[in-house]
């Protein structure tokens, strides 16, 4: 009975640990993806009246989805307008599940939800983004 029990302890550390080996991997790679979509992200802003201001991001790799996200956020000048973005996709297929831009010169707001691709639904704030994007870098 002793045996039964600590084998089934065993066997349980073991998986749990290889779960977990699995996942870091996953986070390693997904990193290393997220900093090439980013650099590509950046390569793509070269255009005549583009001014590249600040700019970070965050990579996550969504367990539940099993996919690795990227959220980019970045402020620059466009034709002398200062735009703050930001932007949640998947860094391997470049979709985009989240999109958010504000133009400070005309206040104009574009905010864009698109959890599946035949599913998108307008926000009307930051933090209306901000709380659809909290639920995929959560996971």
């Amino acid at each position: 009975m002793r045996a039964a029990v600590c084998m089934t302890i065993i066997i349980t550390a073991a998986s749990s640990a290889t779960a977990w080996g699995q996942s870091l991997k996953a986070q390693v790679v997904c990193a290393a993806q997220a900093e090439r979509a980013y650099q590509a992200y950046k390569n793509a802003a070269f255009v005549p009246g583009f001014k590249f201001g600040s700019g970070d991001y965050q990579s996550h790799f969504n367990t539940k989805l099993n996919k690795c996200l990227i959220l980019i956020n970045q402020i620059y000048q466009y034709n002398g307008d200062t735009m703050t973005t930001a932007q949640l996709s998947d860094a391997f297929e470049r979709r985009v599940l989240a999109n958010y831009s504000l133009s400070l010169k005309s206040n104009t707001l574009v905010c864009e939800l698109t959890p599946t691709l035949d599913k998108t639904a307008n926000c009307s704030s930051r933090a209306e983004f901000d709380a659809f994007v909290a639920k995929y870098m959560e996971q």
